[in-house]
């Protein structure tokens, strides 16, 4: 049993329906940057076997695939002989796009500007106490929202389509 993945090729024109592996590098693989693969049939590419029992296609041609299955013993001398994968399962190797490089901007802060200082005149202000306790009322929360408004409209709204509808049945008889 071996895992290989590689580029999924014709072998050619004549043959359909006999499958190439392409390329091959020993599997599992997690993803590849591009789905799309272009790869030239060289000794070390895979004659796929039983390829229709896996549900395998032509939609799959030019895609990178990991293959599930079994391997030939290599008994041929000959370098045209290709050894051949007879296929259990598969999968297409996911696309995972390179993460893209951010360029950072550095914001340049604009030159200060230099003020001279003003001289303060200290005037004090008399207490006055406020209300009873001697501390400042807080503000109230801003809590109010359109929310209900448009509740009440809509409510208004279904009431009077009820009472069209409700009117319309009675004079129907």
């Amino acid at each position: 049993m071996v895992t290989v993945a590689g580029c999924l090729l014709l072998r050619d024109a004549d043959h359909k329906d006999q499958y190439i592996l392409a390329n091959p590098v020993p599997g599992p693989i997690d993803s590849v940057p591009d789905g799309r693969c272009s790869a030239t049939i060289d000794q070390r590419a895979f004659d796929l076997d039983k390829t229709h029992k896996v549900g395998m296609s032509d939609a799959l041609l030019g895609h990178w695939v990991e293959i599930n299955g079994r391997l030939e013993k290599e008994t041929h001398d000959r370098l045209d002989n290709l050894r051949e994968l007879s296929a259990l399962s598969f999968r297409v190797v996911p696309v995972v796009p390179p993460p893209v490089e951010v360029a950072v901007v550095e914001r340049i802060a604009p030159p200060e500007i230099q003020q001279t200082p003003t001289p303060r005149v200290e005037t004090r202000q008399e207490e006055t106490p406020v209300a009873t306790t001697g501390t400042l009322p807080e503000t109230l929360p801003k809590t109010a929202s359109p929310l209900q408004g448009i509740g009440l409209l809509g409510l208004f709204g279904l009431a009077g389509g009820l009472a069209l509808r409700v009117n319309r049945l009675h004079e129907r008889g």
